[in-house]
């Protein structure tokens, strides 16, 4: 498939459909000068945003030696209040990665091209909730994106949320990750979503560096003017050698040899990022915990450790409500025996820490389907977080039933077409409602769940940094 995103001398690669090299074109000479692959991320600090951005020209990829930069390429990016007063500079630092930083073939071998440089800069002293443009060094487009208002702020705001993307449009490839995008970037531009949140399986290149630049190419409309926040998945992490292999899991090497590395240097995400991709950050009213089920998550790991300690420090006073995401379900229904079984030790590892922290929301992906439970515990319905899958975001649909046992009643929507999910926060922070809206029948809504806070008296305000400090006791619900 042809590359129209580089500089220099290329050669057209075609793959086929499980990603091994078809056919080489002769060499052809492409020119690109200006920056793409342009998208945004948070950090834990509400008055900044991180710009991100790859560029292939001669100076930039000059300073490209190895694995990471060694003498750091630097590009600008411009910022203000208007079009034509982008008056503040900000220096985006770059980096790349070689075929030897990836862990296994096809990804080190056939399925690599150089990414280019690799640029991010974090924009600092924001005001909050205020709209801001910028350009990069480069490039005559303006992109612009809103901060975030205040932790706590009650106003209304929406997000938007979907795994399991891919490229696929239905044509090409099976699929319809350009109907979501499609969807998205309405969602974005016409009802002011604030945020995209894409809890692993993102492209799918999985070996196949060609892929990254196709999948940022139709998400940079909408992610380079909101967040667009991500989280592991088994196509962006897993390998045979090394990583996480439980012996009740069915992790292989679903990323062919990528091992995390693309994703981690092409997204920055807030702290603790880094190479173990679990993080958490607050949006007014919501508190939101990206945790990584590709990774331990089993009593006394890392992992179980800080998420614990997380979910321990959340102010229920200030963010009423807490939605966790992951690529992996913990609770899901389809008749697909290996992942049934990981999900019924993800239960075992750490379902209780989501009760005892009255967790609200648990958005999954991995099952390319639709499915949103009760509120269930131990499989049972009444107390607990509300599960959803929403991992029919482009990628080939399931054709499973539903395990019908007495353990699997806690399903309450399902089916297998392609589509998105909507958080919207309303009603003074005391309500938030998921949403989820098929591709085909957009604007419409296919499926929802109300969930309700009471607001925090002021006793329990005054009460908050104990709680933190003592141990989470939630506000009361409606």
């Amino acid at each position: 498939l042809a590359l129209d995103t580089r500089t220099g001398t290329c050669a057209y690669r075609y793959f086929g459909p499980n990603g091994q090299l078809v056919a080489l074109s002769n060499s052809v000479n492409v020119t690109r000068t200006d920056p793409y692959h342009v998208h945004i991320t948070l950090t834990n600090d509400p008055s900044e945003m991180v710009v991100q951005w790859v560029s292939t020209t001669a100076a930039a990829a000059a300073s490209a030696r190895g694995s990471h930069i060694q003498t750091p390429a630097v590009m600008a990016v411009w910022v203000g209040l208007a079009p034509d007063a982008l008056t503040d500079q900000y220096f985006g630092i770059g980096d790349t990665y070689t075929a030897q930083d990836l862990c296994e073939a096809p990804a080190n071998s056939s399925g690599y091209l150089s990414p280019g440089t690799l640029f991010s800069a974090v924009v600092r002293k924001l005001r909050l909730g205020t709209q801001y443009f910028y350009r990069i060094d480069g490039s005559e487009r303006i992109f612009n994106f809103t901060t975030r208002k205040a932790v706590g702020s009650a106003d209304d705001v929406s997000f938007l949320v979907y795994a399991d993307m891919g490229i696929y449009d239905g044509v090409t490839y099976p699929g319809d990750g350009v109907g979501t995008a499609r969807n998205a970037m309405a969602e974005v531009a016409l009802n002011g979503a604030a945020m995209v949140l894409h809890p692993g399986d993102l492209g799918y290149a999985m070996g196949a560096a060609y892929v990254w630049d196709k999948w940022f190419a139709l998400i940079e409309p909408y992610a380079s003017l909101v967040p667009y926040m991500v989280g592991a998945g088994n196509h962006e992490v897993d390998v045979a050698s090394g990583g996480f292999h439980p012996v009740w899991g069915n992790f292989g090497d679903d990323s062919q040899g990528e091992c995390g590395v693309p994703m981690s240097r092409r997204f920055t995400q807030p702290a603790p990022w880094a190479r173990r991709f679990w993080y958490s950050f607050d949006y007014q009213a919501v508190h939101f915990v990206m945790m990584n089920s590709e990774a331990n998550c089993s009593v006394g790991s890392e992992q179980y450790q800080w998420l614990q300690a997380d979910l321990a420090a959340v102010d229920r006073c200030a963010t009423p409500f807490v939605v966790l995401l992951g690529h992996r379900a913990m609770y899901n229904s389809e008749m697909y025996a290996g992942d049934f079984e990981v999900s019924e030790a993800m239960k075992l590892e750490f379902e209780d820490l989501l009760v005892k922290y009255d967790v609200d929301l648990c958005l999954w992906g991995h099952y390319h389907a639709y499915q949103r439970t009760c509120p269930v515990y131990n499989k049972q319905c009444g107390q607990g977080p509300v599960h959803v899958t929403v991992g029919n975001a482009g990628a080939a649909l399931d054709d499973a039933g539903l395990y019908n046992t007495t353990d699997t009643n806690y399903s309450q929507f399902f089916e297998e077409r392609y589509g998105f999910g909507r958080l919207r926060l309303t009603d003074s922070k005391t309500t938030l409602t998921w949403e989820y809206l098929r591709n085909a029948d957009y604007p419409a809504v296919a499926d929802s769940y109300v969930f309700h806070r009471k607001p925090c008296s002021r006793a329990e305000q005054l009460a908050a940094s104990h709680r933190i400090r003592s141990g989470f006791a939630p506000c009361p619900e409606e």
